[in-house]
Parts: C-alpha cells; sequence; structure tokens
C-alpha cells in the first residue's frame, strides 16, 4: 500500500504578512533544497501589494525548513515576485522574477549562479519590450536543444487595457540567457478573459506543448514545431475541466510519463471561476492526450489552491501551492505536498 502524502504549511500567513503564495523549488548539488516564493510584506495581501521573494533552506528533502530569509529585495514600484529556478544543462541556477512597477509596467528578469545559490549575477531583462507581463512561479523551461523559453501573457495594462489583454507567447534565449527574442505568434481565445498564465512542455517528438488557463471552463493548448519561434493549434483541453485558475505540467523522470496538477472543477455556478479547488493529480502515458490516475491532493471546499509548483526527488515528488479561504485573495499560506511516484500510479 502507498504511504499518503505528507502536508505541511511551509510558509504560514500572519497579521503583518498575509500572503505567502507562488513559490519554487530547486534541488542544490549538495542535497538539500531552496525554496523561494513571492513574500507579500504587508497587512494587504493584495495581487499589487508590496512584496519580495523569501527563501528557505531544507537539509532533509522537504520535511522540515530553517529560517527565512530574502533570496531578491524588491527592487519595483509595486512587487517583486512570481520566482522560477531552473537548473540549466552548463550547470547553473537560473533565477527568474517579475519586476512589478505599474499596472502596465511588469517585466521579468534573470539572475545566474555558478556557486550553487551563494552569489548571483547581475540582472539580465528576459522580456525586453514594454507592457504588462505575467509569467507564473515555476514556469521557465530548457528545451533539450538548449533553448530557455518563458511562456508569458500579456497587457497593455492590466486594469485599463486600451486593447484586449491576456494574449500568450513565449520569449526565448539561445545563448544561455544573455539575450532574449519573442515568439512570431500570439496565442488568444475569443472571450474577454484570453488566454492566460501559459506553461510549456517539450514532448517526446520534439514539439513543444503549450498550455494555459481560461475562464471558458477547460485550458487550452497550442504546439510548437520549431522549439517556440511559431505556434499553431490552439484549442480546448476537453477532456479537463477547471476554472480560471493555472495548471503545471512536467515529465516525470523515473516513468517517462506527464504529470498534470490543476483544479479539477466543473463547477457550474457564478462563482466557478473562482473556486479553486480540488487540487487534482493525474498522469498521461501518451504525451497529454489522456490523463488517468487522477487524485486529490487538497479536497476542502471552505479552502481554495493553486499556483502550483513541482519538483522531482527520485522516488518523491514535492509540490507547493497556496492555501487560503475559499473565494477570498491576499490572505494566503504556503503550503507543500511530498508524494511517492507509488502513491500517484496506484489504482
Amino acid at each position: 500500500m502507498s504511504q499518503e502524502p505528507y502536508k505541511l504549511i511551509v510558509c504560514p500567513q500572519g497579521p503583518e504578512n498575509r500572503r505567502n503564495s507562488e513559490a519554487s523549488v530547486i534541488e542544490t548539488k549538495d542535497g538539500r533544497l531552496l525554496l523561494a516564493w513571492w513574500h507579500f510584506y504587508t497587512e494587504d495581501g493584495a495581487d499589487h501589494s508590496p512584496g519580495d521573494i523569501g527563501a528557505k533552506w531544507s537539509e532533509d528533502r522537504g520535511r522540515t525548513w530553517g529560517d527565512s530569509f530574502i533570496l531578491q529585495e524588491n527592487v519595483a514600484g509595486m512587487s517583486t515576485g512570481s520566482p522560477s529556478l531552473l537548473r540549466l544543462q552548463d550547470g547553473r541556477i537560473a533565477f527568474f522574477y517579475g519586476v512589478k512597477n505599474a499596472t502596465d509596467d511588469l517585466p521579468f528578469e534573470v539572475v545566474f549562479s555558478q556557486d550553487e545559490a551563494r552569489t548571483w549575477s547581475e540582472p539580465v531583462v528576459a522580456t525586453p519590450e514594454p507592457g504588462y507581463w505575467v509569467m507564473n512561479n515555476d514556469r521557465a523551461v530548457q528545451l533539450s536543444s538548449g533553448r530557455i523559453l518563458c511562456p508569458v501573457c500579456w497587457a497593455d495594462d492590466c486594469y485599463h487595457p486600451q486593447e484586449p489583454p491576456w494574449k500568450s507567447t513565449v520569449f526565448y534565449s539561445d545563448d544561455c540567457g544573455k539575450t532574449w527574442r519573442r515568439s512570431k505568434t500570439w496565442l488568444r481565445i475569443d472571450d474577454p478573459s484570453g488566454f492566460q498564465e501559459p506553461g510549456v512542455i517539450e514532448l517526446t517528438d520534439g514539439r513543444v506543448l503549450m498550455f494555459g488557463r481560461t475562464a471558458v471552463g477547460h485550458p487550452y493548448r497550442a504546439f510548437s514545431e520549431d522549439g517556440g519561434e511559431t505556434w499553431y493549434g490552439l484549442e480546448p483541453m476537453a477532456n479537463l475541466n477547471a476554472p480560471c485558475s493555472p495548471q503545471s505540467i512536467k515529465r516525470i523522470p523515473e516513468t517517462g510519463d506527464l504529470l498534470l496538477v490543476w483544479n479539477n472543477n466543473a463547477d457550474e455556478s457564478k462563482d466557478h471561476q473562482r473556486r479553486r479547488t480540488p487540487l487534482t493529480v493525474a498522469i498521461s502515458r501518451d504525451e497529454g492526450e489522456t490523463w488517468e490516475n487522477v487524485k486529490d491532493l487538497e479536497t476542502d471546499p471552505a479552502r481554495t489552491y493553486s499556483y502550483p509548483s513541482i519538483l522531482f526527488l527520485g522516488e518523491e515528488v514535492l509540490f507547493t501551492y497556496y492555501d487560503s479561504k475559499a473565494l477570498t485573495v491576499g490572505d494566503c499560506s504556503l503550503a507543500l505536498a511530498l508524494v511517492s511516484l507509488d502513491w500517484l500510479y496506484a489504482s
């Protein structure tokens, strides 16, 4: 019988720190884990409230964690957050974060470490075009070719747009993150919410799959055959129900299958798009065409769970996600779940 998931509130919210949310975790070469998350440091945890990027270390593969510290101070007019930690093929760690200066000015920067997160390079702008760019936590990917992809969605102004917002694309780098170019393709659906908060994963046939959230009851997907320079085939992932919340997909190193975590919610009520529960996982053995072994990580209808990250640790998987009161924003703790591959695959 497979062991039940190990769960922990790793970063609890408090009266002067109302929100700890979007996170990314990486394993260093000495076996420690570095957790980075969006740390909102005021009594108001709304999306545009002041924030920086907090961090903690674990020396026992996620069971316990050390004291908090600031990995990246707030260098923005509003908030600095939404981290992605990525191990590159050349051995360095890349650390991406958003610099939210205003509702029409949100670039993403990247810094690099050659000494396992002890020191960092000077920042490089990974989204070198104007506007409000959104890249979710734990989203940056390096393809087998060495190309680095940053999947993003865009608005000219997230509060007062002059044109329809939330179309998606990628920025990519072929020189190890020194310079960045945008894809030739924009992806958007015919709905006011658009096609938002994309993620990408390389498929075994060499194509790249983009997936993202919508407000029409299903995630959508598209494909690229040239490493993200162009995209085609935007369509609903009709076999998945979801509110307007993000999904994450990564490949399980031990088996080669795809692992999905999302809000498996078919509720048709007026609150459907904000009801981010349950938090569910599933496995695909056919590159995302079908999903099986559907299991819930979290089910409390009075809570909401979203913005997951995924890290594989041998025979275990570590997830992070925010845990908040249902239908609220700005009152989030960061939760963690460790599950075995046996649990994921058990019938």
